[in-house]
This record gives C-alpha cells, structure tokens and sequence, in this order.
C-alpha cells in the first residue's frame, strides 16, 4: 500500500515529463529511420528542432493537475525538465552523442518552455475539452510528412580563420601543403574536441602542383581526400575536398552530419600575404553547402565548428613556422 502511494506521488509529480521524454525518444527514432516506414523527414528539419520540443513541452501540461497548472515555475519547468530527461535518454541509447546535445539543447529548451507556458494557460481555460488537445501528438508526424515534400534552399557558406606569423611566406609553405604529425603537446585542444569533433593529426600530398592528392588524417580515422585546384608557391594553395563514406563505427555527429546529404563539404584554400617586417598574414578558408530545413541553424553552428578547428590548426602551424624562424637565424 504504501509502495503504491509512493508511485502515485511520484508520478502526479513526474509522470508527465517521463511520458514527454518517451514520446520525445520514439518520434526521434521514427525520423532516423522514417525512410524505411513514411518519410516524415530527418534531423535537419523544422520538425525535429523545433516541433518535436514543442509537442514535449506540452504533453505534462495535458495530465497535469490543477495545481501545477496554477505554477509558473511547472509550467516552465516541467517542459524543461522532459528535455533533460530525453535528452539523457538519448545519449545512454547512444542515439545522439555529447556534441549533437550540444547542437540540439538550447532550441530543445526554449521551443519546450514555451510550449509549457503556452499550453498550460490553454489547458486551464479549456477544462472540460482537455482531451481534444491530445491531438497535438500528432503534429510532428503532419509538418515532418509535409516539409520532408518541400524542396529546401542550398547555401553555400565560406568560414575563413587567419594568423599572423613571425616567419616569412617561404618559411610557412612547406607548413601548409604537408602537414608533419601533430603532437598531443603541440594541439591545444578545446571543449568542442572534446565534445567530439576529431583533431587533425597530420596531411600528407603526393605531387606538388594541380592534381596533386592531399589526405588529411585525424584522430579518430576519418580522413579528408583533398586534391589542388590551384597552385601558387608560397602564395595560395587550394584543394577540391571528398569525404569518404562514414561506417558506423563513427561517431553519431559525424553520421548526422557527414551521411546525411545536407552538408557537403567543397573545398579549402589556404593564402599567404607578406605583411614586411619578417611576418605573414596566413589564412585558412573552408566552404561547404548546407541544404536543409534549417539552414540558418545550421549556419551558425557551422561558424562556430569550423571556426574552431581552423583556428586551433593555424595556431599549432604559426608556432611551428616561428620556432622553425627563429633557429634560422640563429
């Protein structure tokens, strides 16, 4: 009897964040795999980062009591609260990896809270017709089945990263077509690395000049397949880029982002500029295309991904063509 009290306590408490957070897992699942059922899109949707939290945020509001219904602070956090828990769900099931709850966490939490509050004030007004409300698990299904038939915009985005280093453009360029291999001393790595996104350990090139193949290793295997598209010594160098296929062995992030046909990587270059005085102005740009539902999302994480890799690479570059400089002149 008194196990029983206890359950029904904890779940007047919690029973609907534990639902929001089920239902929140088993919708994510359906879009990983919906081409196999009905197609009602992928990870790159409106749906997902947005509607899916949306109809999360809402579902505690529908079972909640009067009471919690009367509190700001359950209406606001409940929803928040379904996030945690489903998010923590999907990182044990291995379904999304530390850095993809990094991408995913702050439009989860807002579009969830604002649901909650949104939600909770209609369910107190609309008492004795609460359960026509329950339609609203439905719409992630709707807007995935009809966004998944809308052709989305491509963009094509350039990041670009520069340094200034004490050495001579002569001195860098044997620094940047062939990369020696990156020690752990040497690589400052960051929270990004560590959240999942590889550090490159070293590129090697074939043939100097166009045609030539340059392949980037890094530290969980993946590799880049680059090849020189333009070639001036000592000035600028650029290469077509080719990711190969990602097993399943990779992790989640590069899966979502590498096998999922919205990102597409097309080339880097990088530009020396003397600047006189024995320095140089290095810089590294990337571009790649991103067609998805969610473009300027994913704009902006791509500024921040690329950003930081580059500037890490070029940092572990200038320090290497200084050091190289200096016992010159030695």
């Amino acid at each position: 009897m008194e196990n029983s009290k206890t359950f029904r306590k904890f779940f007047s408490a919690y029973g609907g964040v534990l639902i929001a957070a089920l239902y929140g897992l088993a919708v994510r699942l359906l879009m990983a795999d919906s081409k196999r059922l009905v197609d009602i899109g992928g990870l790159f949707t409106v749906t997902f980062v947005g509607v899916l939290p949306f109809v999360m945020g809402a579902i505690p509001m529908l079972v909640a009591s009067e009471k919690q219904l009367k509190s700001w602070i359950y209406r606001a956090g409940a929803p928040a609260l379904s996030v945690f828990v489903f998010i923590l769900l999907c990182f044990l099931t291995e379904t999304e990896d530390l850095l993809c709850v990094l991408v995913i966490s702050i439009p989860f939490v807002v579009s969830a809270m604002v649901a909650g509050l949104l939600t909770g004030y209609v369910v107190r007004r609309i008492k004795k017709n609460r359960g026509t409300l329950y339609a609203v698990l439905l719409l992630p299904l709707a807007t995935g089945w009809v966004g998944a038939r809308i052709d989305n915009e491509q963009i094509v985005e350039t990041v670009s990263n520069e340094v200034v280093i004490a050495a001579s453009a002569q001195q860098i360029w044997p620094n940047v077509v062939r990369v020696a291999e990156i020690k752990d001393t040497e690589y400052n790595a960051g929270i990004l690395n560590a959240a999942g996104i590889p550090r490159p350990l070293y590129a090697t090139l074939d043939a100097d000049g166009p045609g030539g193949r340059r392949v980037g290793h890094f530290a969980d295997g993946m590799t880049l397949e680059e090849t020189i598209t333009e070639w001036m010594p000592n000035k600028q160098v650029s290469f077509s880029i080719r990711i190969p296929p990602q097993g399943e062995s990779v992790s989640v992030f590069r899966r979502h982002v590498m096998g999922s046909g919205h990102v597409r990587f097309v080339e880097a270059a990088y530009t020396l500029q003397p600047l006189g005085g024995g320095k140089t102005k290095l810089t590294l740009s990337s571009t790649y295309e991103l067609q998805s539902e969610v473009n300027n999302y994913g704009r902006l994480w791509g500024q921040i991904l690329l950003s930081d890799f580059q500037d890490r690479l070029l940092a572990v570059i200038a320090k290497r063509c200084e050091r190289a400089a200096t016992v010159a002149t030695q």
